[in-house]
């Protein structure tokens, strides 16, 4: 077993918002088109302790890659 798979993770803070979307969209094509396939976890605004949650989740589906956006509060 080579320790990961060819999965590649995005986390989103949510995907109504069409910036969101579009990166998602785009990047979900671009990386099938290289045999890729893309999971999605979505953030939803919450908690460190989620976005620690779904840290774990990641590292447990052994995903070669992530691709993240966070929300910036000013």
């Amino acid at each position: 077993r080579k320790g990961h798979t060819d999965t590649l993770a995005v986390i989103l803070p949510n995907i109504t918002s069409k910036h969101y979307s579009d990166f998602y969209l785009s990047f979900k094509e671009y990386a099938e088109s290289h045999n890729y396939s893309v999971i999605l976890y979505l953030t939803r605004h919450n908690s460190e302790s989620h976005e620690a949650e779904i840290a774990q989740k990641v590292r447990a589906s052994m995903a070669l890659g992530i691709a993240t956006i966070t929300k910036c509060v000013s």
